[in-house]
Protein backbone atom coordinates (compact mmCIF):
# COMPACT_ATOMS: atom_id res chain seq x y z
CA UNK A 1 0.00 0.00 0.00
CA UNK A 2 3.11 2.44 0.52
CA UNK A 3 4.23 2.12 -2.87
CA UNK A 4 0.63 2.62 -4.23
CA UNK A 5 0.18 5.74 -1.61
CA UNK A 6 3.55 7.15 -3.20
CA UNK A 7 2.00 6.88 -6.66
CA UNK A 8 -1.06 8.45 -5.66
CA UNK A 9 0.25 11.49 -4.06
CA UNK A 10 2.47 11.61 -7.24
CA UNK A 11 -0.34 12.28 -9.38
CA UNK A 12 -1.06 8.63 -10.61
CA UNK A 13 -4.87 7.58 -10.86
CA UNK A 14 -3.73 4.64 -9.00
CA UNK A 15 -0.58 2.82 -7.95
CA UNK A 16 0.91 -0.39 -9.89
CA UNK A 17 -0.55 -3.14 -7.17
CA UNK A 18 -4.17 -1.75 -7.44
CA UNK A 19 -3.61 -1.85 -11.35
CA UNK A 20 -2.46 -5.39 -11.63
CA UNK A 21 -5.68 -6.43 -9.61
CA UNK A 22 -7.76 -4.34 -12.04
CA UNK A 23 -5.90 -6.18 -14.45
CA UNK A 24 -5.36 -9.85 -13.12
CA UNK A 25 -2.86 -11.01 -11.59
CA UNK A 26 -2.70 -14.35 -13.90
CA UNK A 27 -2.81 -12.00 -16.80
CA UNK A 28 0.13 -9.90 -15.51
CA UNK A 29 1.57 -13.34 -14.72
CA UNK A 30 1.02 -14.29 -18.71
CA UNK A 31 1.97 -10.91 -20.23
CA UNK A 32 6.02 -10.80 -18.15
CA UNK A 33 7.45 -13.37 -20.17
CA UNK A 34 6.13 -12.36 -23.81
CA UNK A 35 7.63 -8.92 -22.60
CA UNK A 36 11.03 -10.29 -21.50
CA UNK A 37 10.93 -12.09 -25.04
CA UNK A 38 10.16 -9.35 -26.99
CA UNK A 39 12.01 -6.21 -24.95
CA UNK A 40 15.38 -8.42 -23.25
CA UNK A 41 16.34 -8.38 -20.32
CA UNK A 42 15.27 -4.88 -18.55
CA UNK A 43 11.50 -6.85 -18.72
CA UNK A 44 12.86 -10.04 -17.29
CA UNK A 45 10.14 -11.39 -15.24
CA UNK A 46 10.50 -12.56 -11.81
CA UNK A 47 9.56 -16.47 -11.15
CA UNK A 48 8.51 -16.39 -7.86
CA UNK A 49 5.43 -14.48 -8.60
CA UNK A 50 4.58 -16.54 -11.16
CA UNK A 51 4.81 -19.20 -9.11
CA UNK A 52 3.31 -17.16 -6.66
CA UNK A 53 0.67 -16.85 -8.67
CA UNK A 54 0.11 -20.22 -9.96
CA UNK A 55 -0.27 -21.25 -6.89
CA UNK A 56 -2.83 -19.18 -5.46
CA UNK A 57 -5.95 -19.18 -7.87
CA UNK A 58 -8.25 -17.63 -5.21
CA UNK A 59 -6.16 -14.34 -5.35
CA UNK A 60 -6.34 -12.95 -9.17
CA UNK A 61 -7.56 -9.21 -8.08
CA UNK A 62 -10.82 -7.60 -8.39
CA UNK A 63 -11.97 -10.18 -10.60
CA UNK A 64 -12.22 -13.51 -7.97
CA UNK A 65 -13.07 -10.85 -5.22
CA UNK A 66 -9.51 -10.38 -3.61
CA UNK A 67 -5.75 -9.33 -4.98
CA UNK A 68 -3.44 -7.18 -3.18
CA UNK A 69 -6.61 -5.65 -1.98
CA UNK A 70 -10.15 -7.05 -1.08
CA UNK A 71 -13.28 -5.98 -2.92
CA UNK A 72 -16.84 -5.73 -1.91
CA UNK A 73 -19.49 -7.78 -4.67
CA UNK A 74 -19.82 -4.37 -6.41
CA UNK A 75 -16.23 -4.27 -7.04
CA UNK A 76 -15.33 -1.45 -4.63
CA UNK A 77 -12.32 -1.75 -2.99
CA UNK A 78 -11.48 -2.55 0.54
CA UNK A 79 -8.25 -3.17 2.68
CA UNK A 80 -5.36 -4.76 1.97
CA UNK A 81 -5.52 -8.67 1.49
CA UNK A 82 -2.79 -9.41 4.27
CA UNK A 83 -3.17 -13.48 3.55
CA UNK A 84 -1.80 -12.48 -0.15
CA UNK A 85 0.96 -10.27 0.72
CA UNK A 86 2.42 -11.85 3.31
CA UNK A 87 2.65 -14.94 0.88
CA UNK A 88 4.20 -12.22 -1.43
CA UNK A 89 6.82 -10.66 1.28
CA UNK A 90 8.35 -14.13 2.34
CA UNK A 91 9.26 -14.18 -1.58
CA UNK A 92 11.32 -11.37 -0.70
CA UNK A 93 15.01 -12.55 0.39
CA UNK A 94 16.62 -9.15 0.20
CA UNK A 95 15.20 -6.32 2.20
CA UNK A 96 17.00 -2.60 1.82
CA UNK A 97 16.74 0.65 3.89
CA UNK A 98 13.43 1.96 4.49
CA UNK A 99 12.83 3.95 1.00
CA UNK A 100 10.63 7.72 1.18
CA UNK A 101 7.46 7.99 -0.73
CA UNK A 102 9.64 10.06 -3.23
CA UNK A 103 12.58 7.27 -4.14
CA UNK A 104 9.55 5.01 -5.04
CA UNK A 105 7.89 7.51 -7.47
CA UNK A 106 11.22 8.43 -8.78
CA UNK A 107 11.44 3.97 -9.35
CA UNK A 108 8.54 4.09 -11.10
CA UNK A 109 9.09 7.44 -13.27
CA UNK A 110 12.70 7.19 -14.04
CA UNK A 111 11.96 3.86 -15.73
CA UNK A 112 9.17 5.36 -18.15
CA UNK A 113 11.91 7.88 -18.44
CA UNK A 114 14.18 5.81 -19.95
CA UNK A 115 11.59 3.65 -22.10
CA UNK A 116 10.10 7.22 -23.60
CA UNK A 117 13.67 8.07 -24.61
CA UNK A 118 13.55 4.45 -26.65
CA UNK A 119 10.22 5.58 -28.18
CA UNK A 120 11.63 8.61 -29.71
CA UNK A 121 15.41 7.41 -30.64
CA UNK A 122 13.13 4.43 -32.80
CA UNK A 123 11.02 6.73 -33.99
CA UNK A 124 7.65 4.89 -33.16
CA UNK A 125 6.08 8.34 -32.50
CA UNK A 126 7.08 11.51 -34.46
CA UNK A 127 7.18 13.72 -31.42
CA UNK A 128 7.10 14.15 -27.43
CA UNK A 129 3.87 16.18 -27.94
CA UNK A 130 2.35 12.55 -29.36
CA UNK A 131 3.77 10.64 -26.61
CA UNK A 132 2.50 12.52 -23.53
CA UNK A 133 -0.92 12.66 -25.28
CA UNK A 134 -0.52 8.98 -25.09
CA UNK A 135 0.76 9.40 -21.71
CA UNK A 136 -2.36 11.15 -20.00
CA UNK A 137 -5.15 9.70 -22.31
CA UNK A 138 -3.98 5.71 -22.44
CA UNK A 139 -2.39 5.73 -18.89
CA UNK A 140 -3.56 7.96 -16.62
CA UNK A 141 -0.04 9.83 -16.14
CA UNK A 142 -0.09 12.75 -13.83
CA UNK A 143 -2.41 14.90 -15.97
CA UNK A 144 -1.38 18.18 -14.69
CA UNK A 145 2.11 17.55 -15.28
CA UNK A 146 0.92 17.46 -18.96
CA UNK A 147 3.01 14.46 -19.70
CA UNK A 148 5.95 12.47 -18.50
CA UNK A 149 7.89 14.18 -20.96
CA UNK A 150 6.91 17.68 -19.73
CA UNK A 151 7.01 16.19 -16.55
CA UNK A 152 11.04 15.72 -16.69
CA UNK A 153 11.20 18.85 -18.46
CA UNK A 154 9.88 20.72 -15.87
CA UNK A 155 11.56 18.68 -12.85
CA UNK A 156 15.37 19.18 -15.42
CA UNK A 157 16.58 17.17 -17.67
CA UNK A 158 19.98 17.08 -15.61
CA UNK A 159 17.96 16.32 -12.34
CA UNK A 160 16.42 13.23 -14.14
CA UNK A 161 20.04 12.02 -14.97
CA UNK A 162 21.24 12.99 -11.45
CA UNK A 163 18.52 11.01 -9.67
CA UNK A 164 18.38 7.80 -12.30
CA UNK A 165 22.59 7.76 -11.74
CA UNK A 166 22.08 7.51 -8.11
CA UNK A 167 18.63 4.70 -8.30
CA UNK A 168 21.77 2.89 -10.40
CA UNK A 169 24.30 2.67 -7.88
CA UNK A 170 21.62 1.62 -5.41
CA UNK A 171 19.29 -0.48 -7.30
CA UNK A 172 20.86 -1.65 -10.56
CA UNK A 173 21.97 -0.52 -14.05
CA UNK A 174 18.30 -1.24 -15.23
CA UNK A 175 18.07 2.66 -13.82
CA UNK A 176 21.42 3.85 -15.86
CA UNK A 177 20.30 6.95 -18.12
CA UNK A 178 19.38 6.45 -21.47
CA UNK A 179 22.39 8.41 -23.64
CA UNK A 180 19.54 10.75 -25.05
CA UNK A 181 19.15 11.95 -21.53
CA UNK A 182 22.85 12.66 -21.03
CA UNK A 183 23.51 14.10 -24.86
CA UNK A 184 20.45 16.63 -23.55
CA UNK A 185 21.82 17.40 -19.94
CA UNK A 186 25.27 17.99 -21.78
CA UNK A 187 23.73 20.17 -24.66
CA UNK A 188 21.44 21.88 -21.91
CA UNK A 189 18.38 20.96 -24.17
CA UNK A 190 14.63 19.91 -23.32
CA UNK A 191 12.36 17.42 -25.43
CA UNK A 192 10.25 20.67 -25.98
CA UNK A 193 12.56 23.56 -26.39
CA UNK A 194 9.97 26.35 -28.07
CA UNK A 195 8.10 26.52 -24.68
CA UNK A 196 8.85 28.75 -21.50
CA UNK A 197 11.89 27.41 -19.95
CA UNK A 198 10.01 26.04 -16.42
CA UNK A 199 13.58 26.98 -14.47
CA UNK A 200 12.42 30.40 -15.30
CA UNK A 201 8.98 30.54 -14.91
CA UNK A 202 8.80 30.97 -11.11
CA UNK A 203 11.36 33.88 -11.66
CA UNK A 204 9.13 36.30 -13.53
CA UNK A 205 7.63 38.71 -11.64
CA UNK A 206 3.94 38.79 -11.97
CA UNK A 207 1.14 41.37 -10.60
CA UNK A 208 -1.75 41.04 -8.34
CA UNK A 209 -4.28 39.93 -9.90
CA UNK A 210 -7.36 42.90 -9.57
CA UNK A 211 -9.89 41.55 -7.20
CA UNK A 212 -13.19 40.97 -8.41
CA UNK A 213 -16.69 43.83 -8.13
CA UNK A 214 -18.60 41.37 -7.33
Amino acid sequence: PTVDAALLDFGMPMGPFRLMDEVGLDVAAHVAPVLENGLGERYASDQRYLKLVNENKQYLGKKTGSGFYKYSKKGKQGDLNDVFVSKLNKLITKRTSKTSKSEMADRCVMVMLNEACMILEEKIVDAPEDLDLAMVMGTGFAPFTGGLLSYADWRGIGNCVETMRKLAQKCGKRFEPHRMLVQMTEGNSRFFPSRPDPSRLYQIPTKECPRSRL
